[in-house]
């Protein structure tokens, strides 16, 4: 196996795909907030992916036009290959075109965040801007490439027509694998930090009244929510014993009653927290008739948090901001913190919770 040199050049190509979180208004893609005056919504939301938030990543070695997709020009004038030009160094680094399917309204700014870096060398090999970058294998490679949560060399290829030959060594590889290691890692943690943040603000701005004028357009994405938060409030009601088929059997009662309250003329998003509450409620009465009435009152809003925070974006792994879940009990209540979260859950946490004389009723 042997590598070659890094022409910069137009003809040295880098194309592929990375994920990137940003904020959106309401497409076919997301179905998220409708438009203005309503803000974007930010999402995904930390390390969050959605195959809706893939952008189409492309440049070559010389950047482009009068360069100005460099942002570490790392080429080495004076040491020619070919016929196409200089060759660049280790860590020669270009922003990248990003072209995102879903309308992410940060594109300007993850455009001249973004980054493209050869980050592959051979030590042995030496420039004026340092070791020279290679290829992996002939005149294929692949790039350090931005994303969220985590740079990246997955997902993209790069092409470097030249012929003239390199060997990288084992010490090249590991030096190039613990510099994505150590970025990756510092990343990732801005991401959940970042995500943290986002996933504070997010429930508050779907909380806006839409009115009716922007319910046609997110009767599915407030469908999909209700589904959502009333299979939380049945799994949580009866401590995740609820099977596949009663879980479906409530989400679609959820999402025929979401649409039914939206023609009605309720706004689309207190229709889902309603319709979640109901589908959970009716279903607890027939499955558990002997249940205690504050935990089915629990489970319920359970529900109807889940669909507050939720707001027309499915996320099975969030909850309602400012709601921990500490452990379920034998009585299959989910204890949540208190000082956060929507009304409801609010009014759950500062309730008085006196068990029955007796303890526990299964």
């Amino acid at each position: 196996m042997s590598a070659r040199v890094v022409n910069f050049c137009h003809t040295v190509v880098m194309v592929g795909l990375d994920h990137h979180n940003g904020l959106y208004y309401l497409n076919l893609f997301t179905g998220q907030s409708p438009g203005p005056p309503v803000p974007p919504m930010p999402y995904p939301t930390g390390l969050g992916f959605s195959p809706f938030t893939l952008h189409v990543v492309y440049v070559t070695s010389a950047g482009a036009q009068f360069g100005a997709f460099l942002k570490e020009d790392k080429k080495n004038p004076t040491v020619v290959a070919n016929s196409l030009g200089p060759i660049v160094s280790r860590n020669h680094e270009c922003r990248g075109n990003h072209l995102p399917p879903g309308g992410n309204l940060m594109l300007p700014f993850i455009q001249y965040s973004s980054s493209t870096k050869w980050f592959l060398g051979v030590s042995s090999v030496l420039a004026k801007s340092g070791p020279v970058a290679s290829t992996l294998d002939g005149a294929w490679g692949q790039n350090l490439n931005c994303g969220d949560p985590a740079s990246t060399f997955l997902f993209n290829v790069m092409n470097a027509p030249g012929t003239v030959e390199v060997q990288p060594t084992a010490e090249d590889w590991a030096l190039a694998s613990f510099e994505f290691a150590s970025t990756a890692l510092v990343e990732i943690a801005v991401s959940i930090g970042f995500g943290k943040l986002m996933g504070r603000i997010k429930p508050g701005l779907g909380s806006i009244p839409l009115g009716k004028w922007a319910a046609w357009r997110t009767v599915e994405a407030e469908a999909k929510a209700a589904q959502h938060a009333a299979k939380v409030g049945v799994n949580r009601g009866l401590a995740g014993k609820a099977t596949a088929a009663d879980t479906k059997a409530v989400a679609d009662a959820a999402a025929a009653e979401t649409k039914r309250l939206i023609e009605e003329g309720m706004p689309p998003d207190k229709a889902a927290q309603e319709a979640a509450k109901k589908a959970t409620g009716d279903y607890l009465d027939k499955a558990r008739p002997d249940m205690r009435p504050h935990q089915k009152r629990n489970a319920m809003n359970d529900a109807a948090n889940e669909a507050a925070a939720s707001h027309g974006i499915v996320r099975a792994d969030e909850s309602a901001p400012g709601t921990a879940a500490e452990g379920i009990a034998g009585d299959g209540i989910v204890k949540p913190i208190a000082g956060g979260g929507t009304q409801a859950a609010q009014e759950w946490a500062e309730e008085e919770r006196k068990e029955p004389a007796g303890g526990d009723q299964q």
